[in-house]
């Protein structure tokens, strides 16, 4: 049963984890293409590099930086043998996500005018007009996601439901998003 047994199901039709394995490498990639993408946009002032889609709003360089630090740790926690350096790089990548969300989304608390979003783009670009910035939304969806990748390895059942959830959510809230 031995080799013939790993044969079979080396050339056999992959199973619902090597399918979900590829998905989110493939949506890894395309998150690190596109945000690195709309990065070379604005440092070399090209604004055609600047929206995902033709026609849309410009991504500011703090999303970008945010969607390319959780797609880096969405690729690291697909890797198919995971040491504990490229697992504890993939969660300081999703808590790093975290904090630039949650500084994007700061804007929204109160009037004190603090907007991480700005100071970001003032960095490649040049400041940011009143009604430019990362969204709500957005730093609500990304800090789901990172959320979901944090507590994907956690010890309790429950916190892996809770980070199942919060992926979910983000994957709904990004639907929704795209389909307008």
């Amino acid at each position: 049963m031995g080799q013939a047994h790993q044969d079979r199901h080396a050339t056999g039709p992959a199973g619902p984890a090597t399918i979900a394995k590829l998905i989110s490498r493939s949506a890894a990639s395309l998150g690190i293409v596109a945000s690195l993408t709309v990065m070379l946009g604005w440092v070399l002032d090209v604004p055609v590099l600047r929206s995902i889609l033709p026609g849309e709003a410009p991504m500011v360089a703090l999303t970008a930086l945010a969607l390319l630090l959780l797609s880096s740790a969405l690729l690291l926690s697909t890797r198919r043998r995971r040491h504990a350096a490229s697992r504890t790089t993939g969660r300081w990548l999703a808590g790093l996500a975290s904090v630039v969300s949650f500084g994007g989304s700061l804007q929204y608390v109160g009037p004190h005018g603090f907007r991480l979003d700005d100071w970001t783009q003032r960095l490649v670009s040049g400041p940011l007009g009143p009604d430019r910035g990362m969204s709500f939304a957005t730093a609500a969806c990304v800090l789901r996601a990172a959320a979901g990748l944090l507590l994907q390895d956690a010890g309790r059942p429950s916190l892996r439901r809770v980070g199942l959830a919060a992926t979910l959510a983000a994957l709904v809230a990004a639907t929704v998003g795209v389909l307008g």
